[in-house]
């Protein structure tokens, strides 16, 4: 079998995917040197010592970039890779650079694959620091390692090396006595985002070291020379990375970004589009590290890319990431969810925040074919969807209505009430509270109070009771004479 990485990940809003990652633009090279053990002070990873695991959070010592990102965390695991993910979780069961590894990357492999550090004499897992400030060094060491797991003999010693101020990357190995049994391995880099051609860069060959970043080698299965050290720098003018958007209104937006190392000597320049097409020309050149966007359609995906002008060179173009403008707000809405595929949800109808779980789906529909699952666990942990925008939420005219039911057990609760800030599900206000009492659909209604509110009318589920609810047949609309 091929055990399960547990990584972390964290989803940051506004942050997109990158197909075209700065990692195959780094530079190999391959020579001969001495693989140094770790001191006896270095830091041991007791935990690695087995068959499936990865560590906790753990201090590179100093800011490290990498593909256009500056990292002080790292992750080992048993299976002879570091990340420098941090949050989230998610399982990796398969040693390829160029799968999309959303919640794992970004991804450096010395040796990925089936592996185990409890053999026969002893395995050693442990990381330090060397070197002073400027010019420190982290090794994180995997020393008399089976390959694989089903071993039970040390195959192979190996070595991450994270180089301070140069941010280049070298794996050393050793070979220790033990056979190889049935090894497939991968060795090299994954950038942070995105997945195929482009986003990662492989060794293809041990007996005579090269690299690809468009053909993935997952099925090594010899063992580097000791003293064998794979380097892998980064280009002179590297892309910025660290994208975020912001202040992201229906025709606007902010966009800022983290400096490239080196700082490029004529700063920076980007190119969106509501395409995903790589750009050929920029949008604009900027100095700084920010700048804002005008006059962009409503509830639309906008593609970002991001190089550095090094003065008449270029880095390449890192991206694309995406952010998606707000809707315009209306006064009346009807939403029934039969316009999309389940699970999908309509535009402007967002699930907001990473609690709770919001979706469409086809069974039990109050009308049509679709009607709206939500539900919250706990009240740490509610649903909340942000419903089209209306720009009259405290005149006092209008009320929400809808069909509900209880999913299985009656009681959940729906507060709907605003969002003070649109993306943040913590901002949350109650302006009316209904309970669902039937496993039958009913009508329910809530009327706001007249009062200043924000535009951005949205729906929680409590989570206290976890009873999860259907929704259907959602209305926005006048306040019936009586």
């Amino acid at each position: 079998f091929m055990k399960k990485i547990t990584l972390l990940l964290t989803f940051l809003v506004a942050f997109g995917y990158s197909t075209y990652a700065q990692v195959s633009g780094y530079t190999f090279t391959q020579n001969s040197g001495t693989y140094t053990e770790n001191s006896a002070g270095a830091t041991a990873v007791a935990g690695a010592l087995a068959d499936s695991y990865m560590s906790d959070a753990l201090p590179i010592g100093f800011t490290f970039n990498y593909d256009g990102n500056a990292y002080t965390q790292f992750k080992m695991s048993s299976n002879g890779v570091i990340s420098f993910n941090m949050t989230g979780t998610s399982n990796l069961t398969s040693n390829d650079l160029s799968s999309a590894n959303a919640t794992s990357r970004p991804i450096i492999a010395p040796l990925w694959d089936d592996l185990d550090g409890r053999a026969t004499g002893g395995s050693f897992a442990n990381y330090e620091v060397t070197g002073i400030v400027g010019n420190r060094v982290l090794t994180v060491e995997w020393r008399n390692w089976e390959w694989n797991y089903n071993s039970s003999t040390a195959a192979i010693s190996f070595q991450v090396k994270l180089y301070e101020t140069t941010n280049v990357i070298e794996f050393v190995y050793r070979q220790e006595a033990g056979a190889v049994t049935s090894g497939t391995a991968t060795i090299g880099i994954g950038s942070a985002m995105g997945s195929g051609a482009g986003s990662y860069l492989n060794v293809t060959n041990v007996a005579t070291p090269a690299v690809s970043s468009s053909t993935s080698t997952t099925n090594i299965n010899t063992k580097p020379a000791t003293g064998q050290i794979y380097r892998f720098a980064p280009p002179s003018c590297a892309a910025p990375g660290g994208f975020v958007a912001s202040a992201i209104t229906s025709t606007t937006a902010t966009i800022s970004w983290s400096s490239s190392t080196p700082a490029p000597s004529n700063g920076y320049q980007y190119f969106y589009s509501d395409v995903n097409t790589a750009p050929t020309t920029p949008s604009a050149s900027i100095a700084g590290l920010t700048d804002n966007l005008a006059t962009l359609n409503s509830a639309t995906t906008y593609y970002v890319w991001l190089r550095s002008d090094c003065g008449g060179t270029f880095s390449a173009w890192n991206g694309p990431f995406t952010f998606v403008t707000n809707c315009v707000s209306v006064t009346d809405f009807t939403q029934n969810f039969d316009g999309v595929t389940a699970p999908a949800m309509p535009v402007c109808f967002t699930r907001v925040g990473t609690t709770g779980t919001v979706n469409t789906q086809t069974a039990t529909p109050a009308s049509g074919v679709n009607t709206m699952y939500i539900y919250g666990t706990s009240a740490v942990n509610q649903a909340v969807v942000k419903l089209q925008p209306v720009s009259n939420l405290g005149a006092g005219t209008h009320r929400l209505k809808f069909k509900m039911r209880s999913n299985f057990t009656n009681g959940g609760i729906i507060e709907v009430g605003y969002l003070t800030n649109s993306s943040d599900a913590n901002s949350f206000v109650v302006l009316g509270t209904t309970t669902a009492s039937s496993t039958t659909y009913a009508d329910y209604s809530v009327t706001p109070a007249a009062g200043v509110y924000t535009d951005d009318i949205a729906i929680r589920h409590t989570g206290v009771p976890a009873n999860s609810i259907l929704i259907d047949d959602i209305a926005w609309e006048p306040i019936p004479n009586v």
